[in-house]
């Protein structure tokens, strides 16, 4: 028994290598395929590679283009208070201008009004005193007019007679 014992065992040896024969060549065929299939991806990866370190540049020049539009930003507003005060003070020439050039009309119109002024009083008082006249006139006018007018017919009334 033990010599039978001895060949199952010794079949069961043989058949158990088999197994780790096939397993062994299956997992070097797997191997061999993965590594063909690692270099690939290691081809793949290379130009990732290359994008990953081009883009962590990114966020350094994203602060550096942040620096120079800040500082352009605080250019234009310098300039543009600049211009702002130029304005202004151009302004302020042309409205001084402006009050020098009318300083003579203005002068002469004070000079035109005080010597309308003074001189006024006496032509208002005239033209209330014909006014009123005026107005006596017309109503003494309007009381002849009936006294006349009777005359007058009677003066036709005589002519024709």
């Amino acid at each position: 028994m033990e010599f039978e014992q001895l060949v199952k065992r010794l079949e069961w040896l043989d058949e158990e290598h088999r197994k780790t024969r096939a397993s062994i060549i299956t997992l070097e065929q797997r191997m061999t395929a993965l590594e063909g299939k690692i270099e690939t991806v290691a081809k793949q990866i290379k130009p990732f590679e290359k994008q990953i370190a081009d883009l962590s540049n990114i966020p350094a020049r994203l602060d550096q283009f942040d620096a120079i539009f800040a500082k352009q930003r605080d250019d234009m507003n310098r300039a543009l208070e600049e211009i702002e005060k130029k304005n202004l003070k151009r302004e302020k020439e042309v409205v001084k201008r402006h009050q020098e050039d009318f300083e003579p009309i203005n002068k002469a119109m004070e000079a035109l009004r005080k010597t309308i002024e003074s001189e006024f009083p006496s032509i208002k008082r005239d033209i209330k005193a014909r006014i009123t006249e005026e107005g006596r006139l017309r109503q003494e006018i309007q009381e002849l007019r009936p006294p006349i007018d009777s005359v007058k017919h009677i003066a036709e009334e005589a002519l024709l007679a």
